[in-house]
């Protein structure tokens, strides 16, 4: 996600290392796993600390990526906040896991993770990434200054006079 490229990076290389692992691990008989949790009902994302920059992005509605990191932090507030999935949700998937013989490499721990992955498989590339791209709120208004006018969670372009 955008303004969250560190978070994402340190995720994809958790990925890497667990497919490997899972080759590493086959010959020993030790089966690796990695649960993608998906988006799970916290405040967790009320005590992520922005860069200076990001700070100064944040604070000030001229800066180019002000829309940036004021629609990022709105989007995250609202994922996190209105999805139903729990840490314990996530908990009883990682348990099933455990007890599995032959458990798979990648588990999504909650649907939206699972929604994501098959989107991800089905669609071609090009039209998987316009449509997380599209989906981001107000995004026609993003590396411009000004205000923030629209409805929170809009993704729709302002109509034409």
């Amino acid at each position: 996600m955008p303004t969250l490229s560190i978070y994402s990076a340190s995720k994809f290389a958790l990925e890497g290392a667990s497919e490997a692992l899972w080759y590493e691990m086959r010959p020993f008989g030790v089966r690796v796993s990695l649960v993608r949790p998906g988006f799970i009902h916290s405040d967790g994302f009320r005590k992520v600390r922005f860069t200076a920059q990001g700070q100064r992005a944040l604070a000030d509605p001229s800066d180019p990526y002000h829309a940036h990191y004021a629609n990022m932090d709105e989007l995250i507030e609202g994922l996190l906040t209105l999805t139903f999935y729990t840490p314990r949700d996530v908990a009883e998937t990682i348990l099933d896991l455990i007890e599995k013989k032959n458990p798979p490499l990648w588990v999504a721990g909650t649907l939206d993770a699972y929604l994501f992955d098959v989107l991800r498989r089905v669609l071609p590339a090009g039209l998987y990434h316009r449509l997380l791209y599209g989906g981001l709120p107000r995004i026609w208004r993003w590396g411009q200054s000004g205000d923030l006018n629209s409805g929170p969670f809009s993704s729709m372009p302002p109509k034409k006079k």
